[in-house]
């Protein structure tokens, strides 16, 4: 089944690497509605959506299940919604970052007063995966065995935790799947080509509003902040003030793990 049975397309790869952003400017494109992960997940755990009027596309930001859309039923250990074998073959883009700025951010992102989203998020999902999934251990064993060496030191876990999420590309090329790698660098870099290339992959035309996603309303934001999730402020144009900066968060040492 293709995009033109399904009307779908996923925006998946690790968190902190930009998912958000191209969601945001995805769906300024005419032809494309998105859902973001307040309500993308549930959608799909149904099992049906209808498009709004004169909307052709629908895409579902889903980096949660990035690495699991071949498994029988998607899941993570924090949410609630499961879903069983709903990918039929429409395109995926895959977000790919710095690893070093990926876990920068990962620490930076404060979901209490405490914990960081590495603490909070990645964490508890990991030792889920880790206690209730065999496969997952003899597959990922020299990296667990790191992270342990490490006294489960936070960036390493969100180094491991970016691996298997961003290993999904090759997994998917693999399955012979329509997967296309997106560097975050060079979408802040030079928006307009990775946004062309994007489009392309899409089957769509290009629209010069995907470089206009700040000035454009925008749903699945939280009425009392108006950002997205993650903390993403649907009002930042695209820029590459982010690149770069694990340099003033994570210690050598750190680096190293």
């Amino acid at each position: 089944m293709n995009r033109e049975t399904t009307g779908r397309f996923f925006i998946t790869g690790c968190q902190r690497s930009g998912t958000t952003l191209l969601r945001l400017v995805l769906e300024c494109h005419p032809d494309v509605f998105c859902f973001d992960e307040l309500t993308a997940y549930g959608v799909l755990a149904r099992g049906d959506f209808t498009l709004p009027p004169g909307k052709r596309l629908a895409g579902f930001k889903i980096p949660r299940w990035t690495e699991q859309l071949a498994d029988d039923v998607c899941r993570d250990a924090d949410h609630p919604e499961t879903a069983r074998r709903f990918y039929r073959g429409e395109p995926i883009l895959l977000l790919v970052r710095d690893v070093r700025d990926a876990v920068a951010s990962m620490m930076r992102l404060k979901m209490t007063e405490q914990q960081s989203w590495v603490e909070f998020c990645a964490r508890p999902i990991l030792e889920a995966r880790l206690r209730d999934d065999e496969a997952f251990r003899r597959r990922w064993s020299a990296e667990i065995d790191l992270l342990r060496r490490s006294g489960d030191a936070p960036a390493t876990l969100g180094a491991f935790y970016w691996k298997y999420k961003t290993q999904a590309y090759f997994d998917h090329r693999r399955r012979g799947w329509p997967v296309l790698l997106v560097r975050y660098e060079r979408l802040v870099h030079d928006p307009e080509r990775a946004l062309r290339r994007v489009v392309r992959f899409l089957g769509l035309e290009w629209d010069p509003r995907l470089l206009e996603h700040p000035r454009l309303p925008h749903p699945e934001v939280y009425p009392t902040t108006g950002l997205a999730v993650g903390n993403t402020d649907p009002r930042r144009a695209i820029d590459s003030g982010s690149v770069g900066v694990w340099r003033n968060v994570l210690t050598p040492e750190e680096t190293r793990q």
